[in-house]
């Protein structure tokens, strides 16, 4: 199975999870409102517009509670499916705002095509070449602005593409990784307009590694457990939130955008005996 197939058929079998995600929803959607009242709103309406990038099935969205808040809400995804099915859980009045766009069928990756067909043994010049292009994503959709830009779980999904295009033992996967996890990073800093907010949400550590996870809801065990994993240097490639932290102030010069912080992790539960911990860094355009 390819990597694009691969994606669209874990969204498949966890579009009818919705029910488990009700805690991670509400963390999500809490963040977002509160983005819809500090940005800086760059249209003429008098409410911000909304990117989401990775929307997916939107079961960690409550759309019908930002509707409010927002002028515009774009629902970014490369499956076409998992957005349609979304189209298809909102009600009436709700699609009758128009506020909903849905933007399906594109390569927020930048590379998905060069990853489904590399080569099985590839040159360092065109991984070095593969990388720069993962980088420079932000050609994809750096002309549409948005006062608040939000990606979902996304960056695991992006990593995960290069472990499955190069392979776990492959001397080149981390590299990519890296360079992905900032071509993403640096995609939305370019998508904010001026006083605009960023909200990059991620999953860093699963109960395969930590199964403590799956044994507390308490926020001070999650803490505790989240900073045993960072320590241990238990988490997914790519997604230390002090690492991308840092990655953000590096692009500092050439975005114009600077951290702001870093959230609380929670617990995310995805079906019955499979955990995650998450969290948020947010950063702002502030010139």
């Amino acid at each position: 199975m390819g990597i694009i197939e691969r994606q669209k058929a874990l969204n498949e079998t966890t579009r009818t999870l919705a029910h488990h995600f009700e805690s991670h929803r509400n963390r999500i959607t809490d963040l977002i409102l509160v983005a819809a009242k500090t940005a800086t709103v760059s249209n003429n309406d008098s409410k911000p517009a909304l990117a989401i990038l990775g929307a997916g099935n939107g079961n960690d969205l409550d759309l019908a509670a930002l509707l409010d808040s927002y002028s515009s809400i774009h629902l970014f995804d490369f499956d076409g499916d998992a957005l349609n099915y979304q189209r298809n859980k909102l009600s009436d009045s709700i699609l009758a705002s128009k506020k909903i766009v849905f933007e399906p069928a594109i390569d927020l990756s930048g590379i998905a095509d060069d990853l489904e067909n590399m080569s099985p043994n590839p040159t360092e010049s065109s991984v070095l070449a593969l990388a720069e292009k993962a980088r420079r994503v932000e050609l994809v959709l750096s002309d549409r602005q948005f006062d608040v830009v939000a990606s979902t779980c996304m960056l695991t999904q992006l990593l995960d593409s290069a472990v499955k295009a190069y392979g776990d033992e492959s001397p080149h996967k981390n590299y990519m990784m890296i360079a992905l996890r900032d071509g993403h990073l640096r995609l939305m800093a370019k998508m904010l307009g001026m006083g605009a907010v960023g909200i990059l949400v991620t999953d860093f550590v699963s109960s395969d590694t930590l199964p403590e996870i799956a044994q507390t809801e308490n926020d001070d065990t999650v803490l505790e457990l989240s900073r045993r994993a960072i320590n241990d240097r238990n988490f997914f490639t790519g997604t230390n939130p002090w690492s991308i932290k840092d990655s953000l102030a590096k692009m500092l010069v050439e975005t114009s955008s600077q951290p702001w912080s870093i959230e609380s992790p929670w617990r995310w539960q995805i079906g019955d005996s499979r955990f995650y911990l998450v969290t948020a860094i947010k950063f702002s355009k502030q010139f």
